[in-house]
């Protein structure tokens, strides 16, 4: 499973998740991307486990898309791409006009993104950008900060 970090004492953090929730506690709350407790903290994590899932499932459609032979008998039975749509959407009423979460820049916002961008990469011409307006605002807006900018090869 990827990504994974090693940290300077061996120690192994697999997912983003767990990547995340320790570079938090290495910047500490006043530059954390979580809320250190509380709602606030619970909204940013459920928004991006939304956004993850959504990731997750656009992958699930593109692995199958590129094999030789179809036969993922547990992608045959699954809409994947209904719930990709699904999470979009979910995504799509929880933002707002800014960032996702606490006026401010946070773990949501760049899964959302992610998951945004990606959708639009797999589904192409499936993916209706008119019915996720916020998501596609939201995308573009971080993609004019150097920091997301920057990423792009």
């Amino acid at each position: 499973k990827v990504p994974i970090l090693v940290l300077g004492d061996g120690e192994t953090l697999i997912d983003s998740s767990a990547i995340a929730d320790y570079l938090d506690e290495l910047v500490g709350p006043e530059r954390a991307l979580t809320p250190p407790s509380g709602a606030a903290r619970r909204r940013v994590q459920q928004l991006t486990v939304r956004a993850l899932a959504v990731i997750e499932k656009a992958g699930a459609i593109y692995y199958e898309s590129a094999k030789d032979e179809p036969g993922a008998a547990a992608l045959d039975r699954v809409d994947a791409a209904g719930q990709a749509f699904a999470g979009l959407d979910e995504l799509e009423r929880a933002a707002g006009s800014g960032w996702m979460a606490e006026g401010r820049l946070t773990h949501a916002d760049i899964a959302t993104v992610i998951a945004i961008q990606t959708a639009q990469f797999i589904l192409q011409e499936k993916l209706p950008v008119e019915r996720f307006p916020k998501l596609i605002a939201l995308s573009t807006r971080a993609m004019a900060l150097p920091a997301f900018a920057n990423t792009v090869a």
